[in-house]
């Protein structure tokens, strides 16, 4: 999946769904909502290009793009708003 328009739409379409969700369903200031939407964008835009690798024993290996969300996600959930 690389292609170029494909990868855009769905960097877009992350953006605007986390900043939708965090400004007007979560009440978020707007700051948090900005840093939110580049966040998920940037994750959105490297997951289409990034698939899991299989290494030799058969198990998949995760992506760098899906860590860096988990990792993203986790230390949000902790801090709180």
């Amino acid at each position: 999946m690389k292609n170029w328009r494909y990868i855009a739409m769905h960097t877009v379409a992350a953006a605007a769904f986390i900043f939708l969700l965090q400004r007007y369903a979560l009440s978020a200031s707007l700051e948090s909502s900005l840093l939110w939407a580049l966040t998920f964008g940037g994750c959105a835009a490297g997951s289409p290009t990034c698939s899991p690798i299989a290494d030799p024993e058969g198990s998949l290996q995760k992506c760098s793009t899906t860590r860096i969300a988990s990792s993203v996600i986790s230390t949000a959930s902790r801090t709180g708003p």
